[in-house]
């Protein structure tokens, strides 16, 4: 994999914070970035009017009508947006997929940072704190709301009221007594994201808190549900 490449995976769950404090022109600069081993010469120029001037207008003009890429679906969805300043409608010219790409790195970045500490804490045994399941039968119902652009064929016959039944499985936070009937494989470390809840007794939770903090991101990801996708 060359370093371009890299350098472009690397920033990904950068797209994905800054989309989530809606920093929408951080997150625009960040998607058209050159990248000069990959990027043809009316690219690097169509990036260069947008990060230098921009004007996304005379961007969008430098690049070929066959030439269709990420860049230059967004420039496109920006001639036609950035003048009013409708931000979302020119992140909405980018596929649903792709959006989400973006805050699927960004929770994964956030899911590996604590994974992280809690092995580098507490090793491979469970501790006090640790989260897991109670068992496979234990489930309860619970309902969440869906937006309509994400219903697949499967659960087309509850587009009318936009409400889907699904299980949930019950959880647990381990006691002392408790912790020996475990293994390292039984450990949960949830994935951040806005039908969440992080357990005030959970053992990561401080760390977990600290770091949304250091990133910015106070209100954490259950106040993110009309902001995107």
């Amino acid at each position: 994999m060359d370093s371009s490449v890299l350098e472009l995976l690397k920033s990904i769950h950068l797209v994905g914070k800054a989309l989530f404090e809606m920093d929408w022109l951080k997150a625009f600069d960040l998607i058209l970035q050159p990248t000069e081993d990959r990027d043809p010469s009316f690219l690097k120029k169509a990036k260069k009017l947008w990060l230098e001037h921009r004007d996304p207008v005379r961007a969008w003009k430098q690049i070929p009508t066959h030439h269709q890429s990420i860049e230059s679906t967004l420039l496109h969805g920006l001639s036609k947006y950035f003048a009013t300043k409708d931000f979302w409608a020119a992140l909405k010219s980018l596929p649903r997929n792709m959006r989400t790409l973006y805050f699927h790195s960004y929770q994964s970045y956030l899911w590996n940072h604590i994974a992280s500490w809690r092995m580098k804490e507490y090793g491979l045994n469970p501790v006090v704190g640790d989260m897991v399941y109670v068992n496979s039968d234990s489930e309860c119902d619970f309902e969440i709301e869906l937006e309509m652009e994400a219903v697949s064929t499967e659960v087309e016959e509850t587009k009318d009221s936009g409400v889907i039944n699904l299980k949930k499985s019950v959880v647990n936070v381990l006691t002392e007594e408790e912790s020996s009937n475990y293994s390292i494989y039984d450990i949960i470390i949830p994935l951040e994201g806005i039908e969440v809840k992080i357990l005030e007794n959970y053992v990561l939770k401080p760390y977990h808190d600290q770091l949304l903090s250091v990133d910015g991101v106070i209100e954490g990801f259950p106040n993110f549900r009309h902001r995107f996708v």
